[in-house]
């Protein structure tokens, strides 16, 4: 992968022909893919609905994350560093009355929707996220509605830039009546987080809904997750350059050992608790500990 800057920040809110709400820097010009104007008019060459009503079209935007500190810490309840980068996925989308949301890829015209009110259970396939995060909008309280859309992306899937948490958050606001869904951005990072764990069955933590949702132009968050307390940490982009280095091998939560590790992490939890009760997660386990009590645990865990 190419070099690519960083740092990308926050939901925001212009207006032009259509609406636009993104999680993004305004500095950062939008690549072809994902271009707003671009998108928006591919949707209204593929769908009629949007064609008759350019002036109803919104386009939506979620970046991934590059994580400097904490791989596995955040639901040991421990400390993650990410930062949001220039890379995203978009969604343009025309609103539509009758409880149905479609959504088309603009890379190949995979094509997948459901029905509001008839969820159903997960498919094993991208549109998963997409429908988890509006099960867990409805399961809140939230009110959402349908839409017919076109994603694009110019966040490679499968890379460990959690294109699965921007799509969860492009979701989010897709899916919201307003601006934004009616609730606080951490609200909405752990409600995307759910809509994952339950909706999708992967285990994971808050840190990369967290780092979509946060993300400030020009700095990394650091983010307490116990006490969900976090500060920006101002990175020097005009001095520094994060380079993302792909191996070529995939990554994806819901195809690999994850869930098992997490299951591990809890075991070990639960075996050191037995004689050490003030022990909540591995974040309360200091080395010196995990001497005192290595002999109790599994080889794995130890």
């Amino acid at each position: 992968m190419p070099r690519t800057d960083a740092g990308e920040d926050r939901l925001s809110c212009s207006r032009r022909e259509y609406y636009r709400a993104e999680m993004t820097s305004p500095t950062t010009a939008a690549r072809p893919a994902t271009d707003p104007s671009t998108l928006a008019e591919r949707l209204t060459l593929a769908d009629p609905v949007a064609a008759a009503d350019r002036r109803a079209i919104r386009v939506v935007r979620a970046p991934g994350r590059v994580n400097l500190i904490g791989e596995h810490t955040d639901y040991n309840e421990g400390f993650v560093l990410p930062i949001a980068i220039d890379r995203a996925i978009s969604i343009a989308l025309v609103p539509t009355t009758d409880r149905r949301v479609t959504l088309t890829l603009a890379e190949d015209g995979d094509h997948a929707e459901f029905d509001l009110d008839a969820i159903g259970p997960r498919r094993g396939a991208w549109i998963d996220y997409v429908a988890g995060t509006a099960w867990a909008m409805q399961a809140e309280g939230l009110p959402v509605r349908g839409f017919r859309g076109l994603l694009a992306s110019d966040l490679p899937r499968e890379a460990g830039l959690s294109s699965s948490a921007a799509l969860e958050l492009a979701s989010a606001l897709a899916l919201s009546p307003a601006e934004e869904p009616p609730v606080d951005r951490m609200a909405l990072a752990r409600l995307a987080q759910r809509a994952e764990n339950d909706h999708v069955g992967v285990q994971c933590g808050l840190m990369d809904q967290f780092a979509s949702s946060h993300g400030v132009e020009g700095a990394a968050l650091l983010l307490d997750c116990r006490s969900l307390a976090f500060r920006a940490v101002p990175v020097r982009l005009d001095a520094v350059a994060l380079v993302v280095s792909h191996s070529g091998s995939s990554r994806s939560l819901d195809g690999s050992a994850y869930n098992e590790r997490r299951a591990q992490c809890e075991a070990a939890v639960t075996r050191i608790a037995r004689s050490h009760p003030a022990v909540r997660s591995l974040r309360d386990v200091p080395p010196a500990l995990l001497d005192q009590v290595a002999g109790d645990l599994d080889p794995v865990l130890a």
